[in-house]
């Protein structure tokens, strides 16, 4: 059965995020230029946000160069 998922890919100078299938289909896609998390983030969000809502997916993986901390409020 093919499922829907969607994807992050974060970079230093740019994020793609994405819907896809599991049989390798894209349905949407997104660039957006990495600037601060504070004008980057909302950007990613907001397009998996509308997304989901036009193309759930069940979900999502990330990736990533360079060290992710899940602190929040850590340096």
């Amino acid at each position: 059965m093919t499922k829907k998922i969607a994807c992050i890919e974060a970079g230093g100078t740019k994020f793609f995020a994405a819907v896809g299938t599991t049989d390798g289909e894209i349905i949407a896609r997104h660039r957006v230029i990495t600037t601060t998390p504070e004008k980057t983030m909302p950007l990613v969000l907001e397009f998996l946000h509308d997304a989901y809502h036009n193309h759930p997916f069940e979900a999502i993986g990330i990736g990533c160069f360079g060290p992710i901390d899940p602190v929040a409020g850590s340096k």
